[in-house]
């Protein structure tokens, strides 16, 4: 290793050293160049007067010329700057790459070659004792043989240093002298059962030897693993081995020795091996092969194990003085838990039920002397005497159980806690006992939210609400909780970090008194049935509202956050409760005949508005006094009254038109849309008044909440119900109507008023006027669908498809228009974009829907070419538009011409096939064969129409547009015109076709000079 290391170091100085080299090379390399360029030319040398008669543009052509040589020059500088970081990396990457093989080689390697190793020898022997090439005895001398040759070599491996390579050759002869002797016993009975127990005991000894005297982790594993495996490979049950005081004697001996290497050597994973191995033995006899005559014998042995797993973990602390770690506890716990069970099992099965609670308090008083041990030997190990002593004080909590029955074990392990933190505050003093009480304190909390809320969820001492015997409990147990908070604060004994113990349980305390409380109320009300059972809601929110208004008022007059946080939290839990649980159950409360908001359902909601309204004046007050309050407090108890009054407005409105007719009951969407409507104003108009940003926000939010139900809410719902007069006279578009009224209103009070100290005032009245036109866009769509949906007749209700398209066109035209006027970027935007949707819902929706019906005489003197014409007019005046204004605009609008000319194309091209397609096939009956010609020229008129415009006009995109359709027509006509049609057409078809693209090409061959010239239009494109 040391040779390699050597070799290793003297690669990378000497890599280093040519990297040195290597760079004064290159910086000798740059001043030579550097005086090369520096020095003056020859000619100057040899006539300096010629110097001063140089022409003027020679000298401008030589500071040209060096002004390329110095822009050239940080090349070649940063040549050596470059080199240098690039060899670093690469060299600190081949580092790592060498120490990651070296960990792969020296350990990794080992064990799996060792692995590899045994299994071809195992597969050798196999095949060789299958062949007969070696009798039974010469195969176990071999195998005993090969084993230790391995340690002996291991050992010589050892000498040389070669640790880990030492720990897998020696590893390796362990298990080949564990195989030699299993195989020696089971296959040939070369022993017996007595030689065989010696053997194994001898080779763990040895490995264990080995291992505590080379440090070897490895090999005292593989030897405790050889111990506990040594009564499964010697598997007899008529041996006396097996008789379970000896089987149970040597897994005494095999753990007391795992105990003194314990002590010299800190593997924790021996010890957990050890305990594991002997629990299983133990309960597999105890589970399959235990009576109650074993009691002795059980009960002895398993107090002897108890007894010396409880020190596995203490030797290190104890002779060593040192400290323990985490791990240490684990075995603690589980030595406990697994023999506590096992002991209260023996003593259940022989009847012993009132020695049972004596079992865990024995155990505690053994660890509680355990800890006392620790702390007087080794006071710096705190971690093995905590475990120590937690270990004891939830021994302590077991026998509570064992006594007491349903609540009242929580009542009395409060009453533990509550002596245990006295007892270590005054007593004897020990802050273990007081974080014990806390953490019982924890107990109680789990088993009062658990078992005592659930388990005895109807099970009540008394008929009357909180006054029971289980409340009287549960409250018992609360009340322990606080005062073990007062215990905390008030003992000088405590420490500072422990008194912060206070407020959690000061907090636990509240939570449960509040738990409890709501537990009686509904434990109290699931006796009754009906709706006197869901009766439940509107008190307990009563309850939350007193407790939420008592939380949030003490916290003010304490000054304290974290009550009045708490409070906050409790008002937005129970205003959620309210909305989306009690209006919820109680939805049909308005079929019972009780009067509308004077109920109790109301009430409970009315206390919980009252309460939020007296809080926000109390914060108010106290605000103007300038007591510490958050600055968005006051805003969130406002903010929560008015959620709570608007939602609980809407619920009562449905509520009670629930139980009404169907046309009656379909009115609470129209009302509870005015509402909504009608706090939108409210707020908006406060705002402005006020000057108010938060409340006008507010009002816009309103808004646009209305503005969706309306649409998305409303109109599904009341497709079917007229409420007054079709189109524009009836309910429901009265409602839209007050809704536009409020945004034409705040944006008319926008523009008028000023209003300090906000910045993005100037694009309120332009959003607000926005919002009005797409409403009302929205709601004449709407309202045209309605209106033509209440015909019988299929055809007259599919008319709405061609008006809502004119509806589409002309707000296209009349945005792009008033755009132009007012020099509105982003309403021209709006329109070319609602043109463009126009465009899709026309090919897309309105051509397939439409398809069957005339709606007048074939081939565009028609209704649906009247929608498109009109659309087709928006598009071709708008580009026009666009195209006389073109040097005017910027940005993306300086290709709208071409865009909306494009759109124009394609809607006519899509538009007259359709016609067509439809006068042929449907209208004039004209069949297939006839009807497919008549399509294929069609195309290629159209396509040819597009070619002369882009030749004439010089747009490319236009001829490549022609070309495609040129290419798809002939596509159309080979794969599918010339499946089906007869020869007659085929040969109009293809010759039609044919002197189309003939033409073509003759007016591209006669205009190739004029097609290389580049048009305005085609430059803007590029």
């Amino acid at each position: 290793m040391n040779r390699e290391k050597d070799s290793m170091e003297w690669k990378i100085e000497k890599l280093e050293s040519d990297i040195k080299k290597l760079r004064e090379s290159l910086e000798a390399l740059k001043r030579e160049k550097e005086e090369e360029r520096s020095a003056p030319p020859e000619e100057e040398k040899r006539s300096p007067e010629k110097k001063e008669t140089v022409a003027p543009r020679k000298k401008a052509k030589k500071a040209k010329k060096a002004k390329k040589v110095e822009k050239k020059a940080p090349l070649i500088k940063s040549q050596p700057v470059l080199l240098s970081p690039e060899v670093e990396p690469k060299d600190t990457a081949r580092m790592k790459w060498l120490r990651f093989e070296r960990m792969v080689g020296e350990r990794w390697l080992v064990w799996v070659g060792a692995l590899v190793f045994a299994t071809g020898v195992g597969i050798f022997l196999k095949y060789a004792f299958e062949q007969g090439w070696v009798n039974e005895f010469s195969r176990i001398i071999l195998g005993f043989l090969g084993g230790v040759l391995s340690i002996w070599f291991g050992e010589f491996l050892f000498k040389k240093k070669y640790e880990a390579l030492a720990q897998g050759i020696s590893s390796l002869g362990l298990i080949v002298l564990y195989l030699t002797i299993f195989t020696a016993y089971h296959f040939y009975h070369l022993f017996s059962i007595q030689w065989a127990f010696g053997f194994l005991f001898v080779v763990t000894i040895g490995g264990m030897l080995i291992a505590i005297i080379h440090n070897g982790f490895a090999m005292a594993f593989l030897s405790v693993f050889g111990a506990f495996a040594t009564p499964l490979m010697l598997a007899d049950p008529t041996s006396a081995l097996y008789y379970e005081p000896f089987l149970f004697s040597y897994l005494f001996i095999i753990n007391v020795g795992v105990l003194f290497v314990s002590s010299m050597k800190r593997w924790r994973t021996i010890s957990l091996v050890s305990f594991v191995f002997t629990v299983m033995y133990f309960l597999s006899w105890f589970i399959g092969e235990y009576k109650t005559s074993d009691f002795a014998l059980a009960a002895g042995f398993a107090t002897a194990y108890f007894v010396l797993f409880s020190f596995m973990s203490t030797p290190q602390s104890i002779i060593w003085k040192k400290r323990s770690h985490a791990e240490d506890s684990i075995l603690i716990g589980l030595n406990t838990v697994i023999f506590l069970i096992i002991g209260y099992s023996m003593l259940y099965d022989r009847g012993g039920h009132t020695i049972i609670p004596l079992v865990p308090l024995g155990m505690a008083a053994y660890h509680f002397v355990l800890a006392g041990i620790i702390r007087r030997i080794n006071r710096q190990d705190m971690i093995l005497y905590s475990s120590f002593m937690a270990t004891a004080i939830a021994l302590l909590t077991l026998p509570i159980p064992l006594l007491l029955k349903r609540y009242w074990i929580t009542v009395a392990w409060g009453a533990e806690a509550l002596a245990l933190v006295l007892i270590g505050s005054t007593v004897i003093k020990r802050k273990a006992l007081r974080i014990g009480g806390a953490a019982i304190f924890m107990l109680v909390l789990m088993r009062l939210f658990s078992v005592d809320s659930f388990l005895w969820y109807q099970s009540r001492g008394g008929s009357l609400l909180f006054f029971n015997l289980k409340f009287l409990a549960q409250l018992l147990s609360t009340f322990s909780l606080g005062l073990g908070a007062l215990l905390f604060s008030r003992f000088k004994t405590v420490s500072v970090k422990e008194r912060a113990l206070k407020v959690p349980l000061c907090t636990f305390f509240i939570i449960a008194l509040f738990w409890v409380m709501n537990h009686d109320l509904f434990s109290y009300f699931a006796t009754f049935k009906g709706l006197s059972a869901r009766m439940m809601l509107p008190y307990s929110t009563m309850l939350w509202t007193g407790f939420f208004l008592w939380l949030f008022i003490y916290g003010i007059i304490k000054e304290n956050k974290a009550l009045r946080i708490s409070g906050f939290c409790l008002m937005m839990v129970t205003a959620i409760k309210v909305l989306l649980i009690d209006y919820t159950v109680l939805y049909d409360y308005y079929e019972f005949n009780y009067p509308p908001l004077l109920n109790v359902k109301f009430l409970s909601v009315a206390c919980l508005l009252l309460s939020i309204l007296l809080c926000a004046l109390i914060a108010a007050k106290n605000k103007r006094r300038r007591v510490t309050l958050e600055s968005g407090e006051l805003w969130l108890l406002w903010g929560t009254f008015t959620s709570v009054l608007f939602f609980s407005l809407n619920m009562e409105i449905y509520s009670f038109f629930s139980p009404m007719e169907k046309s009656i009951r379909m009115l609470r969407y129209v009302i509870s849309s005015m509402m909504w409507t009608g706090f939108s104003f409210w707020f908006i108009m406060v705002g402005i008044l006020r000057q108010e940003m938060k409340l006008r926000i507010v009002g816009f939010i309103f808004v646009g909440l209305a503005a969706f139900k309306i649409f998305f809410v409303d109109t599904p719902m009341l497709y079917q119900h007229h409420y007054g007069y079709p189109f524009l006279l009836n309910l429901k578009f009265l409602s839209l109507a007050m809704l536009l009224g409020v945004i034409v209103t705040a944006a008319m009070l926008y523009s008028k008023r000023h209003f300090g100290g906000e910045k993005k005032q100037g694009i309120t009245v332009p959003v607000l006027w926005t919002t009005f036109v797409s409403l009302l866009f929205l709601g004449l769509n709407v309202e045209i669908v309605s209106f033509f949906a209440r015909s019988e007749i299929a055809a007259v209700r599919l008319e709405s498809h061609i008006f809502t398209s004119m509806l589409w066109a002309v707000f296209s035209l009349f945005l792009i228009v008033f755009g132009m006027q007012r020099r509105i970027m982003p309403m021209r935007v709006t329109g070319i974009i609602i043109a463009s949707f126009t465009l899709f819902k026309v090919i897309l929706s309105d051509s397939t829907v439409l398809y069957m019906h005339p709606y007048g005489l074939p081939f565009l003197i028609n209704l649906k070419f009247a929608a498109a014409a009109l659309l087709l007019f928006t598009l071709a005046y708008a580009a026009a538009l666009y195209t006389d204004r073109k040097e005017s605009l910027r940005g993306v609008e300086k290709g709208m011409g071409p865009y909306l000319w494009t759109l124009f194309l394609i809607l006519l091209f899509v538009e007259l096939h359709s016609q067509a397609a439809f006068s042929l096939y449907r209208y004039w009956d004209l069949g297939e064969q006839r009807a497919a010609f008549a399509l294929s020229l069609l195309w290629a008129g159209y396509g040819f129409g597009l070619l002369l415009v882009g030749i004439w006009k010089k747009i490319f995109p236009l001829r490549i547009a022609a070309l495609c359709l040129f290419g798809i027509t002939l596509c159309k006509v080979f794969f599918i015109d010339l499946r089906f049609t007869g020869k007659l057409y085929k040969m109009f078809v293809l010759l039609g076709i044919g002197i189309i693209f003939l033409m073509a090409a003759y007016f591209y061959r006669r205009y190739r000079q004029r097609l290389q010239e580049k048009s305005e239009d085609e430059k803007m494109v590029r």
